[in-house]
């Protein structure tokens, strides 16, 4: 059933990357649409990121004719019927048609159709089986205009159905509902979705840690993650210690928290536990570093208005982890001091950034003085570092020499 063209989408169809694309695909016997995220988001008046579009081509006919026309072309998926075409660096994902055969929960085995209400109908939910034609015309198989009228997120058919189809879909459930949905949750896929939890163990670590970290970052965050601990979900993903009520608290103060600082707060680590969420969620060793660094971070954060400590953490771990640590120090009081209010924050984060990362002292200026190598030269350094921080980071190289001075006296006295 096609519907009328949204406004929002016409200006989307003048991209001429995109009519090149509706050109060459489009003909008497063949065509290609929009698909999915695209056509959700421009009806949300929601940034579009990455465009999808459908066509009733086999993947290799799309990749002559793209060849044809000089453009670039990345067989990205040729099992699925994906291919990615590469116009003035701009990427867009073409995929053909495909019917479910045989579902096995992770993977399944698929046909390349013709047919865009079965395409449609094998996708996991009503708002993202919306597919629009190079007029702007909107084709909706499955009522997700009416979910997108009432900000509602479901899956299409039978929950389970669709489940089973991917254990994955249980932890999209919840993201899409945090990112797009206004009101409850359908209670219908929020039971399916606890009823087929245990599908979760058919999941990679990486597909789960993926999907939990985006879960951390949406809109709703602290509802869904809520949602998910009672029901026996979110143990299944981090199979360790949770606290949903300080996660609740840390984003109600610091909304602008990232992926691993809500996790800190989800999980609150120590540094065994750490390697437990790298191993158990496949965190890459930047993300797993830096939650080391908060842990040791916070440690220089007691008491939590003392500026010198604050000082010492953002120059020792850096200014990521220094105000990682500082957004969860304050959450944990619960609000009932002034350092854990917004506007102490917020004053308290701008020392922290103020704070340089290059130190003012070397093992050079020893030895220049005429002190000989050894493992004093280091201590005396860190001294002069600590005298530094703590009498207010001057960038006067006078104070400095006298630091130094005091630091030498300290070491070898």
């Amino acid at each position: 059933m096609t519907h009328p063209v949204p406004p929002a989408l016409r200006v989307l169809l003048d991209d001429p990357a995109l009519l090149k694309i509706f050109s060459l695909l489009n003909s008497a016997d063949h065509s290609v649409r929009l698909v999915g995220g695209v056509v959700r988001n421009v009806l949300m008046q929601r940034p579009v990121t990455d465009i999808d579009m459908a066509t009733t081509h086999l993947p290799e006919t799309v990749m002559e004719k793209a060849r044809q026309a000089g453009l670039k072309v990345v067989p990205t998926g040729l099992a699925h019927g994906t291919v990615t075409l590469v116009i003035e660096g701009r990427s867009f994902e073409v995929t053909t048609l495909r019917e479910d055969i045989e579902t096995h929960g992770r993977h399944a085995t698929v046909r390349f159709g013709h047919d865009f209400k079965h395409d449609a109908l094998r996708r996991d939910f009503t708002i993202n089986a919306l597919y629009a034609d190079a007029d702007g015309h909107i084709y909706d198989y499955a009522e997700g205009l009416e979910d997108i009228e009432g900000k509602h997120v479901r899956f299409i058919g039978e929950a389970r159905t669709r489940i089973t189809e991917d254990y994955l879909r249980i932890l999209r459930f919840f993201r899409f509902f945090s990112d797009y949905a206004e009101g409850p949750i359908d209670q219908a896929g929020l039971e399916a979705c606890i009823a087929m939890r245990d599908g979760l163990g058919q999941l990679s670590r990486e597909r789960i840690g993926s999907e939990l970290v985006k879960i951390l970052m949406s809109r709703r965050a602290h509802e869904v993650v809520q949602a998910m601990d009672k029901g026996g979900i979110l143990a299944l993903c981090l199979n360790h210690a949770r606290d949903p009520d300080a996660f609740e608290r840390l984003v109600q103060l610091a909304p602008e928290a990232d992926a691993m600082t809500r996790l800190y707060a989800l999980t609150n680590p120590d540094i065994e536990a750490v390697q437990a969420l790298r191993k158990g969620l496949r965190l890459s060793n930047q993300q797993s570093a830096l939650i080391e660094k908060i842990n040791r971070a916070l440690l220089l954060l007691d008491p939590l208005d003392d500026p010198v400590g604050r000082r010492h953490a953002a120059f020792r771990f850096g200014h990521e982890a220094a105000l990682a640590a500082l957004m969860l120090a304050a959450s944990r009081t619960g609000g009932d001091c002034k350092q854990g209010t917004r506007h102490w924050l917020d004053e308290a984060s701008a020392d922290i950034r103020q704070v340089p990362l290059k130190s003012p002292f070397t093992g050079q200026h020893l030895l220049a003085r005429g002190l000989q190598s050894g493992p004093q030269i280091g201590a005396i350094v860190g001294e002069a570092e600590r005298l530094w921080i703590e009498e207010g980071l001057s960038g006067d190289p006078t104070i400095h020499n006298s630091q130094l001075e005091r630091a030498v006296k300290h070491i070898l006295d």
